[in-house]
């Protein structure tokens, strides 16, 4: 894939912005995304313009990730990159871009289900969870108070994924717990964890 503002690639895909999954690690269970347009998603766009206009690592909403081997959501966090007039490469955390042009990003790649089994597994025993099912949702800011489901750990569901994905924090029908505020250095995000009694 072309990876810079060469004739050639303005050539070959237009004036569209385009930007190119260039390294992945590791590769082997990434293969699918090498080349794969970062900016084509709305979610994904929405954080990039988020990220290169603050300096600041930026969450996206869910997205269904390319390289997933099964049905799950995740989301990735947006690392700007910007080249200074030298030509040399920086980020901008303290959030002053001024001068500062955006040339790439470094991006985590997060999977929600994976996220959640591990967190609940790592802090829990198999007869703590035993008879329950614990929900995640997306709550940030800019859903406007409609949350996205992201996993379920303990569900009964055949495919929770398909059968969840529009599912709202009222149909759960489960505790509200407190949101969780998740940070990632520098990157801050705020879910919701439901617990609820399995069928």
């Amino acid at each position: 894939p072309a990876v810079a503002n060469t004739t050639e690639y303005i050539e070959r895909v237009g004036a569209e912005e385009y930007m190119v999954v260039d390294m992945i690690e590791p590769f082997a269970s990434n293969a699918k995304v090498w080349g794969f347009n970062l900016l084509s998603s709305q979610p994904r766009n929405l954080a990039w313009r988020s990220a290169m206009t603050s300096g600041q690592k930026t969450f996206t909403r869910r997205l269904n990730l390319v390289q997933s081997t099964s049905k799950e959501y995740g989301f990735l966090v947006w690392l700007p990159l910007f080249a200074k007039a030298s030509g040399e490469w920086t980020t901008a955390l303290s959030g002053d871009v001024a001068g500062l042009t955006a040339v790439g990003s470094v991006n985590g790649v997060y999977r929600a289900q994976h996220l959640l089994s591990t967190a609940l597994k790592t802090t829990y025993t198999d007869s703590q969870l035993e008879g329950i099912m614990v929900y995640l949702f997306d709550n940030a800011e800019e859903l406007g108070g409609r949350a996205q489901f992201l996993a379920v750990h303990g569900s009964t569901l055949a495919d929770p994924y398909t059968e969840l994905s529009d599912a709202t924090i009222s149909d759960v029908q489960g505790t509200l717990l407190e949101e969780v505020n998740l940070h990632i250095e520098s990157a801050d995000a705020r879910w919701v964890v439901v617990v609820a009694a399995s069928d």
